[in-house]
């Protein structure tokens, strides 16, 4: 089942739709337009990336119910190639909320959420605008949220969750070093195991942090809403 955004998109069923199409039009009557310019295009880049990290897992998926943990090419590079897919735009639909998000904090304070250009736009990143809203919103409803990610005062003792960790760890492993093999470990209780990371191998490994992602961005989208709506 698709849902239809305000945006045009269809997403899945278990993308937060309400509160993004709620936060979208909220934000979308502002007028600061540098502000207005990068966050539309954060918003674009979740719905985007979430929806390739589904179509990424649902591949995966398939193809080990059908072909196995071990199949030959070119089945494997289908499946490295849909592992690869799932958990680059995995973290990028989280990497995307978080540039949104100091966006939308540089709508209220400009002072904390200066507005940026060029190569300083890489400052922008998720713990430090969790550091920045936790200094100036101490009470809004989206410090809760942020514990979905992890937890500490300042970028200095911020401690990722174990699920969030992971995800960025085997992003980076991806994307910056190698495609490491399998461990097939047949007939063995322990079962295969994806060297990436050293994961287990089998049907739900994208599924179950599908769902992660999923649970995580709708806790997210709902103290954004509640924000925009309160702040705004």
């Amino acid at each position: 089942m698709s849902l239809r955004l305000v945006t045009g998109f269809e997403v899945p069923d278990d993308f937060p739709q309400q509160p993004f199409d709620s936060i979208l039009t909220h934000v979308g009557s502002q007028r600061q337009e540098d502000s207005l310019f990068h966050y539309t295009g954060s918003w674009n880049a979740i719905a985007y990336r979430f929806m390739s990290c589904a179509t990424s897992s649902e591949t995966f998926t398939d193809s080990v119910r059908v072909a196995g943990t071990a199949p030959p090419l070119p089945e494997r590079f289908k499946q490295e190639v849909a592992l690869f897919d799932f958990f680059i735009n995995g973290l990028a639909v989280i990497d995307s909320f978080f540039y949104g998000l100091y966006w939308i904090g540089s709508m209220v304070d400009t002072n904390k959420f200066p507005i940026l250009s060029g190569e300083l736009l890489r400052d922008i990143q998720v713990v430090k605008t969790v550091e920045k809203y936790m200094a100036r919103f101490p009470s809004s409803s989206l410090i809760t949220a942020f514990g979905r990610l992890g937890h500490g005062s300042s970028s200095k003792d911020w401690k990722n969750t174990r699920e969030y960790k992971e995800w960025k760890t085997v992003r980076n492993i991806l994307a910056h070093r190698a495609a490491y093999g399998r461990a097939l470990n047949l007939g063995s209780e322990l079962g295969d195991v994806w060297r990436v990371g050293n994961i287990q191998l089998n049907d739900q490994l994208t599924s179950s942090r599908r769902q992660w992602l999923a649970s995580t961005l709708t806790d997210l989208m709902g103290g954004a809403e509640g924000f925009v709506r309160s702040t705004l």
